[in-house]
């Protein structure tokens, strides 16, 4: 990058160290603040107003778009108390090739994570000042603008008032914008990107093509990083060196500790509202920044006093050798809590060694009986893991070879997470599944896929529903292994629950009419991504029950590859097959296209009478492959 530039005079400056005293378009430099890949900043003093401060910020490429970007913003769209001003712009030294600069508004004050540290203040005070984030970021967000790029660094605390100020829309975005780089993610900090945005890249970031669409609910994720780091001194998914891949998977499928869990001194409610706020799923969050102000001022103002008035970290005197000579009192700092601990991915426990064996049968009492069983069954599934591959159905093996193809004209829609956290008081209510119906006494059978070749059924049909489904909940290792003892030890009568299976019921009209004008057959079949959360490649996958969302790789209608369904998976609870496998039913019911409209629809999975998993799954999951057919249909039946 050439950062020199030649004056009218001839004389040669270097934009990226100007020397203290050059008067840039009637400022006087004063000292550099700062200096990036795009540009450096300055502090600067006007030169008809002394005593007037400003930070100069020089551009170093002279076609640099991000200038008249950010001009743009700051002087038209993105006014507001809690968003920086802009002073003047123009170019420097020549007034047509020079280099683009603007003026803005000087904020004397540190960013959030240096003046948490340096000021350790109340939580009250913290949640103060989220709240005040929030609700800039609604003001922006109401007027089509996204900053894109919030991170603590990013959000400076005015010395004198102690408000926020958002800095730096270099790469803020608004309606009608042009993109700025020709990437898969716009522009921003990897360990700041939302679920669905990590799922994205993970998706497409080898397509040159393939465009996120970067909207409000990601800066809100943003904020939540940020309150993160602030309240714990950590972030939630810390920046791995040249490791993208590492950090957008556990991004994308990581749950963090809640920051109470982190530091015990953050009161619940706040920890709840910034867990809230890192959900997953972007429609588990917050709707807009109004709501997280709403939140963060309730949390704070009727709570108990005492939690939300204690300092955000303990102070610890700084050791005798640190203090400076010549200070006459001894220094304090912040005692930082050790970060979060990444678990590794739950895992089956391995089977405790077996008990002796009784002399007799008729010895053994029926929990022994029972015990022995689970045993057996555990031990000849560990036994198939080895030849699992051959266990999967081939229909299913050569789809996950092809890849959805993304194109200008059609974009793919943002992927997103659909399992919740464990413990989450804070995410929004999954979708309840459609209400009962009562089946008449014939029922129609779907035809099988013609295309390609359906699931193999290989277990006896289920018994009839008992209860509903319930919520899908993330399950931890701890609670893995507390499922798996209590299986053993009460002989695997705990974990044989009564059979869940999706409601029957005829598919709505309105359902049918909207699948005839995409002329998807029904009885019809279509090729799904099964959760766009979890990399499209090869291979398979764990899956819950609870709602999922479904992206089309491959259908002979006129639904676009890319398209999304959401439905909702019955994994537990209908108990598993003589080879040990569930048996797994599955129906969705709305369609997202890539242009965002929305239709019903009615999709089952696979077969009226469900399908089994194609490789033992852990308790509370099944194991499929990534990518699996769906059927169309005219009524919902699960025999």
């Amino acid at each position: 990058m050439n950062e020199s530039v030649t004056g009218m005079n001839g004389h040669v400056w270097n934009v990226a160290e100007l020397e203290s005293g050059t008067v840039v378009a009637g400022w006087r430099v004063l000292e550099r603040l700062g200096v990036g890949g795009y540009g450096a900043v300055y502090l600067v003093e006007s030169v008809e107003q002394p005593g007037a401060l400003g930070a100069l910020k020089v551009f170093f490429h002279p076609q640099d778009i991000r200038a008249g970007r950010e001009q743009s913003l700051l002087v038209d769209k993105a006014m507001h108390p809690n968003v920086v001003r802009c002073l003047g712009t123009g170019r420097w030294p020549h007034p047509i090739q020079g280099r683009p600069f603007l003026v803005l508004e000087y904020v004397p004050g540190p960013p959030l994570h240096l003046w948490v540290e340096e000021n350790n203040p109340e939580f009250s005070r913290l949640a103060y000042l989220g709240a005040e984030v929030a609700l800039a970021l609604s003001h922006l967000h109401a007027r089509g603008v996204l900053h894109r790029d919030l991170k603590p660094e990013h959000v400076l605390v005015r010395e004198t008032d102690r408000k926020p100020v958002l800095v730096d829309f270099g790469v803020g975005d608004y309606t009608g914008a042009n993109t700025l780089t020709e990437t898969p993610l716009p522009p921003g900090t990897a360990h700041l990107r939302s679920p669905e945005a990590a799922c994205f890249w993970l998706a497409h970031g080898d397509k040159p093509r393939a465009r996120y669409d970067y909207r409000p609910s990601d800066e809100l994720y943003a904020l939540g990083v940020c309150l993160y780091r602030a309240t714990t001194g950590h972030y939630p998914f810390p920046a791995v060196a040249d490791v993208k891949l590492l950090l957008y998977m556990d991004i994308a499928h990581r749950v963090p500790p809640p920051p109470v869990e982190v530091n015990p001194r953050v009161p619940l409610a706040l920890s709840d509202v910034i867990t809230r706020l890192l959900a997953k799923h972007p429609e588990a969050r917050y709707r807009n920044g109004e709501e997280v102000h709403a939140a963060l001022m309730a949390a704070a103002t009727f709570g108990g006093r005492e939690p939300w008035e204690a300092s955000i970290f303990e102070w610890e005197e700084v050791p005798t050798g640190d203090v400076p000579e010549g200070a006459s009192t001894a220094r304090r700092r912040i005692r930082r809590p050790p970060p979060p601990v990444r678990e590794q991915q739950p895992t089956p426990p391995r089977d405790p060694p077996p008990a002796e064996p009784p002399t007799s049968e008729s010895a053994v009492s029926p929990p022994e009986r029972s015990r022995k069983t689970v045993l057996t069954v555990t031990a000849a599934l560990m036994a198939l893991l080895a030849t699992a591959v051959v266990l999967i159905p081939h229909e299913w093996r050569w789809r996950q070879e092809e890849t959805p193809q993304v194109t200008a004209s059609d974009p793919p829609a943002a992927v997103q997470e659909v399992a919740h956290p464990a413990k989450a008081p804070d995410t929004a209510p999954a979708p309840a599944p459609p209400p009962a119906e009562d089946p008449p006494e014939a029922t129609v059978q779907p035809v099988r896929h013609t295309e390609n070749v359906s699931m193999k059924k290989n277990s006896p049909p289920n018994k009839k529903p008992e209860q509903k489904p319930a919520t899908s909940e993330a399950i931890s290792a701890d609670a893995w292994r507390r499922a798996m003892m209590v299986c053993l030890l009460y002989g695997g009568t705990a974990c044989t629950g009564a059979q869940v299976r999706p409601q029957p019921g005829d598919c709505p009209p309105e359902a049918l009419a909207a699948m005839r004008s995409l002329r998807q057959r029904v009885p019809g079949a279509v090729d799904v991504w099964l959760d766009v959360t979890k990399p499209h490649s090869r291979g398979l996958d764990n899956y819950a029950d609870g709602p999922v969302i479904s992206s089309i790789a491959y259908s002979s209608s006129d639904i676009p590859e890319g398209a999304l369904l959401y439905g909702w998976l019955w994994v537990t609870g209908n108990g598993v097959n003589a080879e040990g496998y569930k048996r797994v039913y599955g129906r969705w019911d709305k369609l997202k296209l890539p242009d965002g409209r929305e239709m019903p629809v009615c999709f089952i999975l696979a077969d009226s009478d469900g399908v089994p998993e194609v490789e033992a799954g852990p308790p509370g999951y099944a194991r499929f492959p990534r990518i699996a057919p769906l059927m169309s249909v005219k009524r919902f039946v699960f025999e």
